[in-house]
């Protein structure tokens, strides 16, 4: 149920000015090329467990592009801000991007000084961007995240009223100096707030763009190489570690960037950061799979655990052609059993 707007609509941001932006990123390209590629050149995959469909954009100078369509990435869309809002977004984007591209650079290089949290956390503090614009920055992610998953399903992954809290203050800071960002003290009031990376020194540690599937207190946020956690109630949901992959002690009051006096970022190991991209991956896939499951029983009129067992059987079939891919063998083997 993907809501289409125009440029009659009200940007969603200001809530004042018509969108008449086009292309705004819902997540920052400049954060997440090193997961999809550098501009035109992106590969990105997207995967709906609730259709069970998959798909496929290859930026147009990229070789796998066979389409003279000109398409726009899943993560963009048109008639959702105004071009003052779009332009002091960008303003922030670009005062974060291109450092925290060199962090993640620096952290894989292992130049950069480790610290350890009373807790036994680890993690690195810098000055530049400053703690608040830095928070800003993921707020207004995680924002537009939640965004996106609600022109598309029409339902919210956080709360109406907390999505319209992070809409406020977004919309009330980025109108604001870089100075008066920093000078701000209502920072220290705002949803608290744990980044999270790793070393990414293997393609094991690969990431998705999107909010957790499961909803959780503090919510997780896949954004490229980084993950963000932020807390949207008092009260912490059980089950935190079953629902995100994360340890418990990762809820850690010393990483959370509201309360630290610099920009901070926590370092997971890659055996733990592959543990919540597997953990979002075992989950969509069943889910993938009862959505396929059901549509085939109604289709050939068979007993649901009849078909599920058919299609593991089909799937597997193809696993030595895609060996780390069993969602895609998951849907080659339904498009057969379909017909």
């Amino acid at each position: 149920m993907k809501i289409l707007r125009t440029a009659k609509d009200i940007c969603l941001l200001c809530q004042l000015n018509p969108a008449d932006k086009t292309g705004s990123h819902f997540t920052p390209a400049g954060i997440i090329k090193r997961v999809i590629g550098e501009r035109d050149y992106e590969e990105i995959y997207t995967i709906s467990a609730h259709s069970a469909t998959t798909s496929t954009y290859f930026g147009r100078s990229n070789l796998l592009n066979t389409d003279p369509d000109i398409k726009k990435p899943e993560h963009t869309a048109d008639y959702v801000f105004c071009s003052s809002c779009e332009k002091k977004l960008g303003a922030i984007e670009s005062e974060c991007n291109h450092t925290l591209i060199v962090l993640t650079d620096k952290l894989s290089a292992g130049s950069l000084n480790i610290e350890r949290t009373s807790k036994g956390n680890k993690f690195f503090k810098f000055n530049n961007p400053g703690k608040k614009t830095l928070a800003l920055f993921f707020y207004s992610i995680i924002w537009r995240q939640c965004l996106l998953h609600s022109l598309e399903s029409g339902n919210n992954i956080i709360s109406a009223p907390f999505e319209d809290e992070l809409r406020q203050l977004i919309f009330n800071n980025i109108n604001k100096s870089k100075k008066d960002i920093e000078e701000s003290y209502e920072f220290e009031n705002y949803p608290k707030l744990i980044l999270l990376t790793t070393y990414h020194k293997g393609d094991n540690t690969n990431n998705f763009i999107n909010p957790n599937t499961s909803a959780s207190n503090p919510e997780l946020f896949f954004i490229g190489p980084y993950n963000a956690l932020i807390l949207h109630s008092p009260k912490l949901f059980t089950n935190f570690e079953v629902k995100t992959g994360l340890p418990l002690s990762i809820i850690d009051k010393e990483l959370s960037i509201n309360l630290s006096p610099e920009s901070i970022i926590a370092v997971i190991n890659e055996a733990a950061w592959k543990k919540v991209t597997t953990t979002l991956i075992k989950r969509e896939s069943e889910k993938f799979l009862h959505t396929m499951t059901s549509a085939l029983s109604n289709k050939k009129r068979m007993p649901y655990f009849y078909c599920r067992q058919r299609l593991h059987v089909a799937a597997h079939q193809f696993l030595n052609q895609y060996p780390d891919d069993y969602i895609r063998c998951l849907h080659i083997a339904f498009q057969l059993l379909m017909r």
